[in-house]
């Protein structure tokens, strides 16, 4: 009898070990899948971000110091009558100040000679090798061009060997203008590239031009001064390994967003040139022996702000400044090792299904759970305030996955449910999107219901035109051509495709499914479309058709969102005023010859990921009130220097005109046309100036333009 019950019990126990090593492997599993597929990566990136805010040291290095361009210093040399871009001659006295620092890098683009005058150029290149300290950026990019051969014999002279670890490359480089270069020490690329949620987490010390290696910014200065070196394939700071994550530093940023001294320009520039006998000289040079110094924008309008962990806006100056931190305290953070993370993530499947099936009692498995969460999460703080990462991600999804067991549904009573709204919405939504609502079907219940949106439209420029100048069959093949790109396109940022008009496209953002970066996708969305127009007219080329352009308009506001229709024909779709704006707008490009014009309601979603110019307030038929719109340039990250410039000089033309200084705003129009032929809101604000010259305005809402058309 005894040997009986042992044998059962025997091999119940055999089952009950199967099931939990079986559970266990699975979990292990799918965790390893979905973390090596990428699928958490955003949220990998979130907990960094928090592990930064909350578990990392509140640092103030006092090595380093950032001298900022900030409003205080715009202010004061306005009131001098120095206006942007500033006579270069004013860095001299700074720098004279600066020469006993270890280095001085700025972190200003210097490509073009003086317009001013070029002899300040001649100014700040003595004034430079003077004080022996400064090297200037020079920003690594994918521009297609050759290198003249004195461009390439400096930047050679400035490039390290080529043992030194590079993943990065680049086809070419913004060098410092030629009559600058010999008064800097050295320089450096300044180009970062941000993880794909536009966060500033980690950068390369070295990057690939041509067969060069070229260093980073502030490597530079800190090889100049043989404080970072290579040995056997490693790179050393003082004897020091640094340990790189695929030749990337992972940058540990202070827990307070302001680590570092941060001096004005201005107050610089004022002990520099005060009086040496004077007491009151706020920063002498002495206050800057032996240290190093960084010298950069952070005021908004000048568009050198990126997002950190710490900061959704911070000066690209800081970033800098972080890599001169870790590199020069030796602050290197380091990831935990790959392998450790695949045993630690076992370890919690096994534990997590091996405690789940031996305890009966719910509360006390929900109890085990509420633990191991928080022990993981001290842990992970814990380990990153020792300057390890542990990505709490990993473990916690292995703990879940394995603590959850399946659940069973009635395919019997939801099939045939679920295949209709695949069937349906598969076609014009995104699967992530469709996927949502077969877990809960109720969001596309027949009717409507008010929602809030971002509303997108898309049309053919003068497609009337062009297709009465081709065949009916390449007319079909250009739209077949441009509506798959651009649906594709749509679909891949979250967008639903509502309808197609003829050789307009409209979308929507916002249902069924709202996210907190739907405006951001959607502008997104119509720069990827626009960008596509160069291989997609290249393709109609060939087959005899001629090149198209496309006009976008994009709003945000409430809508009626749902199945609307009748029992027999209806469509999951948006309706409302804020429809009819969004197409509005996209026929509002035709005023100004513009391609991308996005309403007020969407701009104040976006942030800085964006180079945005104002156009006018308009009063479109059929509203009373007025709203702001505005042209998107581009993502901040792409643009040009001389879209940034053109830019910069709109703004001051839009600014004098809303001060109703109408000639110098049609001058400053008139400089923009020239510089930049065919731009034209500068064309549309130039025009206007004169009628205003002509007839001075008078009353209220003299700057809102009526639009009497559809």
């Amino acid at each position: 009898m005894t040997k009986t019950f042992t044998s059962h019990t025997s091999q119940d126990d055999k089952i009950k070990w199967n099931l939990i090593i079986l559970v266990a492997a699975m979990s292990f599993f799918m965790v390893t899948v979905i973390k090596v597929s990428g699928l958490i990566k955003a949220f990998e990136l979130k907990a960094y971000d928090l592990l930064t805010i909350y578990a990392a040291e509140e640092n103030h290095n006092k090595e380093i110091v950032i001298v900022e361009f900030d409003q205080k210093t715009v202010d004061a040399l306005e009131k001098i009558g120095l206006s942007f871009p500033w006579p270069r001659d004013i860095y001299e006295p700074v720098l004279n100040h600066l020469s006993k620092a270890k280095s001085v890098f700025i972190d200003i683009i210097f490509s073009e000679p003086s317009r001013i005058d070029r002899n300040l150029d001649l100014v700040f290149r003595d004034a430079m090798a003077r004080s022996g300290n400064v090297f200037l950026a020079a920003p690594l990019e994918n521009r297609k061009r050759i290198l003249p051969d004195e461009d390439r014999d400096f930047i050679k002279e400035n490039s390290v060997k080529a043992s030194m670890p590079y993943k990065q490359t680049f086809s070419s480089v913004l060098l410092p203008a030629d009559d600058l270069r010999s008064g800097a020490q050295g320089v450096g690329n300044v180009t970062l590239n941000p993880d794909k949620d536009g966060i500033y987490r980690r950068t390369p010390l070295f990057f690939g031009l041509e067969d060069l290696v070229i260093p980073q910014f502030v490597v530079s200065g800190l090889m100049k001064e043989g404080r970072v070196k290579e040995e056997n394939g490693i790179i050393k700071v003082d004897d020091v390994a640094v340990p790189l994550d695929d030749t990337e530093l992972l940058l540990q940023y202070s827990s307070t967003p302001h680590p570092f001294e941060e001096i004005s320009f201005k107050d610089i520039l004022d002990s520099a040139t005060s009086d040496p006998a004077n007491s009151n000289s706020v920063y002498t040079a002495d206050f800057f022996k032996d240290k190093y110094v960084l010298i950069g924008y952070t005021l908004k309008g000048l568009y050198d702000l990126r997002a950190t962990p710490v900061s959704s806006v911070s000066p690209g100056v800081f970033i800098h400044a972080t890599i001169l931190d870790n590199l020069t305290g030796k602050r290197f953070l380091v990831p935990f090792h790959p392998a450790l993370m695949f045993a630690l993530t076992a370890a919690l499947s096994f534990f997590a299904a091996f405690f789940v099936m031996t305890t009966k009692s719910m509360p006390r498995n929900l109890m085990f759970l509420v633990f191991s969460f928080g022990l993981i999460i001290f842990l992970s703080c814990w380990f990153f305030r020792m300057r390890t990462y542990l990505d709490p991600l990993a473990p916690l999804l292995a703990l879940v996955v394995s603590f959850i067991s399946t659940a069973i549904f009635s395919y019997a009573s939801e099939g045939r449910r679920r295949a209709f709204i695949r069937s349906t919405f598969s076609r014009y939504m995104d699967k992530r999107i469709v996927d949502h609502l077969l877990a809960d079907p109720s969001l596309v219940s027949p009717g409507g219901t008010k929602r809030w949106c971002t509303v997108f439209f898309a049309d053919i420029a003068g497609f009337t035109t062009i297709s009465e100048s081709i065949s009916p069959e390449k007319t079909a093949q250009m739209l077949y051509k441009v509506l798959t790109t651009m649906t594709e396109l749509i679909i891949a940022h979250n967008g639903v495709i509502d309808k197609y008009i003829g050789d307009c496209i409209m979308a929507f953002w916002g249902a069924p499914v709202s996210g907190a970066f739907d405006e951001k996708k959607a502008v997104k969305a119509a720069l990827e479309c626009y960008y596509a127009l160069g291989p997609i007219n290249a393709e109609l080329n060939s087959k005899g058709i001629p090149n198209i352009s496309m006009r976008f308009g994009i709003h945000s506001g409430d809508v009626i969102v749902g199945n609307l229709g009748s029992e027999r024909l209806f469509d999951y779709t948006v309706i409302g005023d804020s429809v009819n704006l969004a197409s509005r707008l996209e026929s509002v490009n035709k005023v100004f010859s513009t391609n991308i014009i996005i309403s007020e309601s969407t701009r104040e979603k976006l942030d800085d990921d964006f180079t945005l110019r104002i156009l006018s307030d308009i009063a479109v038929k059929g509203k009373s009130k007025a709203i702001r719109i505005y042209e998107v340039l581009g993502e901040s990250s792409r643009i040009t220097p001389s879209v940034k410039e053109k830019a910069m000089a709109y703004g001051i033309g839009v600014d004098q005109f809303y001060n109703m200084e109408f000639e110098k705003a049609a001058e400053s129009f008139s400089g923009i046309m020239k510089k930049w032929p065919g731009d034209g809101p500068s064309a549309f604000f130039a025009k206007r100036c004169l009628n205003f010259i002509n007839q001075p305005p008078s009353g209220e809402g003299w700057e809102i333009i009526k639009m009497d058309t559809k």
